[in-house]
């Protein structure tokens, strides 16, 4: 069965795991299809209308609670400690919003790892098993892989800085 994978990266950048969650549809698939069932109407619409779905993070039609639990989804995603208090309250109103719909659900309990963590860097998920972990990165010399460098590589993006850019431009 898939997992989904939580990671905390400490002050010095290297990446630990917290938590693994079996069933990796408690987390990405929960909230796509929660999203695509309401602004779709299609709870399964997020698998073959991606290009609507990916983008709505930015949408102001979604109130930003539904933005910040679309946006900690995606590969590459870090929720930044100074937002960790915001984003586990998005992600708990996020669920009170749909519920749980009888389904496997993570995302209070992330919630719950983000509000109690000690000071570090940010969170960040690996969040099915099924594709390539983008937090390690395969070294052909070494001929293994290797941790993400967060110091030089540029595929990573921060969620809290994302929806504060988003949430002045919708003022």
């Amino acid at each position: 069965m898939s997992y989904t994978e939580v990671y905390r990266i400490g002050i010095d950048k290297t990446i630990e795991t917290i938590e693994e969650y079996k069933n990796s549809h408690g987390f990405g698939p929960f909230v796509w299809s929660a999203i695509s069932q309401k602004y779709f109407n299609d709870e399964f619409g997020w698998m073959s209308n991606e290009k609507e779905i990916w983008p709505l993070w930015k949408d102001s039609r979604l109130p930003i609670h539904w933005r910040s639990a679309l946006l900690v989804t995606y590969d590459n995603a870090i929720i930044e400690y100074m937002y960790f208090q915001e984003i586990s309250k998005y992600l708990k109103l996020f669920v009170s919003d749909v519920g749980k719909r009888d389904r496997v659900c993570h995302l209070l309990s992330i919630a719950k790892l983000i509000e109690e963590s000690t000071p570090c860097f940010g969170f960040c998920f690996y969040g099915t098993s099924l594709s390539d972990d983008p937090w390690y990165e395969y070294d052909s010399e070494k001929e293994e892989y290797i941790q993400y460098d967060f110091s030089k590589g540029t595929k990573h993006f921060f969620v809290g800085e994302s929806l504060k850019l988003q949430k002045e431009l919708v003022k």
